[in-house]
């Protein structure tokens, strides 16, 4: 299934399943947004996928909405 002209935004994406659903979603044409608290992982997801990367523990509420702003104005 393609996901060509597709933003995602997927948590935990610096490893295990997470990562993983990164590297699918990227494969197949997806603009990926990547949520997760370990920046040296998030840094290097962005550099071999070419997602984008964005620092933030999803149990902060502001951190969150802080991320999803940056991805707002960025991916559209």
């Amino acid at each position: 299934m393609p996901f060509t002209g597709k933003t995602i935004v997927v948590t935990g994406g610096g490893s295990g399943i997470g990562l993983a659903t990164v590297q699918l979603l990227r494969q197949r044409g997806a603009e990926v947004a990547v949520i997760g608290r370990s920046e040296a992982a998030l840094r290097q997801l962005a550099t071999r996928t070419g997602a984008k990367a964005y620092h933030a523990d999803v149990g902060d509420e502001a951190e969150v909405t802080a991320a999803f702003a940056a991805i707002a104005v960025d991916l559209t």
